[in-house]
């Protein structure tokens, strides 16, 4: 099948081949291997019939140019341009630090960001900044955030 396009948001091969924090398995362990290589052969045969493949970020982009070199693959990076947009003038000193994180909780790698977020960064960056408060926002079906 021939794609004029294909829009890569995560090449998620890459991601279901991570290793999850926590305890699994051999089974769940096996089986996510297995799962990370057939994912991966459906997104290398994607990314060799597209026209144009486009990534979100440099490293996937890279990804997706080792598994089918020669495919035109372009990085359109996911940022926005705060130079461009009005400021809003400071608050008040008295006013906490909030830090937000919006995503779905039943997607592993917004699962394990916040993992990392709270285990390894918010000590740091609650020092740093007394009263900083963290909203997290998103589906949460499986209960993480009760965890």
């Amino acid at each position: 099948m021939l794609f004029r396009s294909l829009p890569l948001h995560n090449l998620e091969g890459a991601v279901f081949a991570r290793p999850v924090p926590g305890r699994r398995s051999f089974a769940e362990r096996v089986t996510r291997q297995f799962e990370a290589r057939a994912i991966a052969a459906a997104e290398r045969q994607a990314v060799r019939d597209a026209v144009l493949t486009v990534t979100v970020s440099e490293v996937d982009r890279d990804l997706a140019q080792a598994m089918a070199p020669g495919a035109r693959v372009q990085c359109v990076p996911n940022t926005v341009d705060v130079d461009a947009l009005p400021q809003l003038p400071p608050p008040p000193a008295t006013t906490p630090v909030r830090l937000l994180m919006v995503g779905t909780l039943d997607y592993p790698p917004n699962r394990e960001a916040l993992a990392e977020l709270v285990e390894q960064h918010l000590p740091r960056l609650r020092s740093a900044f007394p009263g900083l408060v963290l909203r997290v926002v998103g589906r949460d079906d499986g209960g993480v955030l009760a965890a």
